[in-house]
C-alpha cells in the first residue's frame, strides 16, 4: 500500500493529532519536501513527538526515514501520471466520447506504469511454479472475482484447471494444500491480518505453499508472506474515486502476462490443444465476416 493510501485511511479513521497530521501530508504533498519537522508541527498544531509517533505508526524508524520515502513516492507519483484525474476521469456533463477516451487514457496509463514494474525473473520464476504445481488455486476479494475467473477459463482452454477458491470454504482448503502447490493472492490494498484474504496468509505459510502475491505499491503483509510478487500499478484512492479502471486494468494484464508467459512455455502443444478444444466445444460456431470466419468454414 502505498503511503498516500495509509495517510488517507489515517485520516479517516482517526480522530486525534493523527488526523491533522496526515490531512496536511496529503495536502501539501508537493511541496512537502520544503517543510521542516518543525514547521509541519506547527502547522498542524501539534508536536514533533506526534509527528515521531506518526512515523512509526506507519512502519518507520523515525521522521527523516518517514519523510525520505514519501517525498520519494511523490517524485514517483508526480512522474508517472496523466494529464487525466486517475480518480474522477470524467464529470457530470462529460461527453460519451469525452467519458470513453479519459478511461481509455487512465487504463493506458496503468498497463504502461505495470509493465516498468515487472522483472523478467519474477515472471520466470511464477511461470516455474505453476507448471510445477500439483494444484494452483486463487484467492482474493469478491471484487477481483470475476478478474480471478477470466484467468481461470484462459487456462482451462489450455488443460490446466485453476481452482477459484470458496469464500465459504476457503479456510478449510488452505488446509488441503501442501508444498507441491502454488496459490496466486490478489489484494490491491487490505493490510489488515484479520480481513480476507489476508487472514489465509499465515496457513498457507505454514503449510509451505508457494504464494504469488499480486497487490499494490508499497509495503504490505502480502508483500511480507509471498515467495514472488507482481505489482500493481495505480494512483488511485481507496475510497474517493468513480471506478477501479486502473487497478482492474493493471490486475487483469498481470494475470494476462502470467498466461501468456505459461502458454509460451509450450507453445505450439498449448495452441494444439486451444484449437482441438475449441473446435470440439464450439462446433456451432461460425461468423459471416470474412476477416474473422475460420478456414475452410462455409456461410
Amino acid at each position: 500500500m502505498l503511503l498516500s493510501q495509509k495517510l488517507e485511511q489515517m485520516s479517516i479513521h482517526s480522530q486525534d493529532a493523527r488526523k491533522t497530521i496526515s490531512e496536511f501530508l496529503l495536502k501539501e504533498r508537493k511541496r512537502i519536501h520544503t517543510y521542516s519537522m518543525q514547521k509541519i508541527a506547527d502547522e498542524t498544531f501539534s508536536s514533533k513527538a506526534a509527528l515521531s509517533r506518526v512515523a512509526k505508526k506507519l512502519g518507520y524508524s523515525g521522521w527523516n526515514e518517514f519523510m525520505a520515502a514519501f517525498v520519494e513516492e511523490v517524485r514517483y507519483l508526480e512522474t508517472h501520471k496523466t494529464n487525466v484525474n486517475v480518480n474522477m476521469p470524467f464529470e457530470g456533463g462529460s461527453s460519451p466520447l469525452e467519458i470513453a477516451g479519459n478511461i481509455a487514457a487512465v487504463k493506458e496509463a496503468a498497463i504502461r506504469d505495470t509493465i516498468e514494474m515487472l522483472h523478467r525473473d519474477t515472471v520466470d520464476q511464477i511461470v516455474d511454479a505453476l507448471i510445477g504445481a500439483r494444484r494452483i488455486c486463487l484467492f482474493g476479494t469478491s471484487v477481483n472475482r470475476y478478474l480471478e475467473e477470466i484467468f481461470q477459463h484462459k487456462m482451462l482452454l489450455i488443460g490446466r484447471a485453476v481452482e477459484l477458491v470458496n469464500h465459504v470454504e476457503e479456510r478449510y482448503q488452505v488446509e488441503t494444500l501442501g508444498k507441491e502447490d502454488c496459490a496466486i493472492v490478489i489484494s490491491y490494498s487490505v493490510n489488515d491480518v484479520i480481513r480476507n484474504p489476508m487472514h489465509l496468509l499465515p496457513g498457507l505459510k505454514d503449510h509451505g505453499v508457494t504464494i504469488v502475491g499480486i497487490t499494490s505499491m508499497g509495503d504490505n503483509l502480502l508483500r511480507d508472506y509471498s515467495n514472488h510478487v507482481l505489482t500493481i500499478a495505480s494512483q488511485e484512492k481507496l475510497y474517493s474515486k468513480i471506478g477501479a479502471f486502473a487497478t482492474e486494468s493493471s490486475t487483469l494484464f498481470l494475470l494476462d502476462t502470467i498466461f501468456g508467459c505459461y502458454f509460451a512455455r509450450n507453445f505450439e502443444d498449448n495452441l494444439d490443444y486451444k484449437v482441438s478444444m475449441a473446435r470440439a466445444v464450439d462446433k456451432r460456431r461460425y461468423s459471416t465476416s470474412e476477416g474473422i470466419r475460420e478456414d475452410g468454414q462455409i456461410n
